[in-house]
């Protein structure tokens, strides 16, 4: 019994399409800045988000619906930041999809994703 509460409740590893929001600070991020985001990040409830030193946070979305339109809110959460900060002048955002394999939890919940490249969404129509 005991060995199958193991195995259930064991990580899994599988690969799954996911949204990946990148925000790249040039420049590195500052203390404050970066909690700035941090907050930002929470409020949109990723599935998993990571920071990469100096200045990258990965925010990774599953591929669904509501991931879609999550990464979306992402990125107009993170678009205020502009300037609230001094490090946060000059930032980039982009949007891509793919398959990435991940580590699951027993009860499905993203553990952690392994780096690699997805393919790029080509950019959103031009507004008229």
């Amino acid at each position: 019994m005991l060995q199958f509460l193991k195995d259930f409740f064991a990580p899994r590893h599988r690969s799954e399409p996911f949204v990946v929001v990148t925000m790249r600070v040039p420049y590195g991020v500052s203390a404050e800045g970066g909690l700035a985001v941090r907050a930002r990040l929470n409020d949109v409830e990723p599935d998993l988000w990571t920071f990469w030193n100096p200045g990258t946070f990965l925010v990774y979305f599953r591929a669904s619906r509501a991931g879609a339109s999550r990464a979306t809110a992402c990125l107009d959460a993170l678009e205020p930041l502009r300037g609230v900060d001094p490090s946060l002048v000059d930032f980039e955002c982009t949007r891509t999809e793919g398959s990435l394999i991940a580590t699951f939890d027993g009860r499905g919940r993203v553990l952690d994703v392994l780096p690699g490249m997805t393919r790029a969404s080509p950019p959103p129509p031009a507004a008229s």
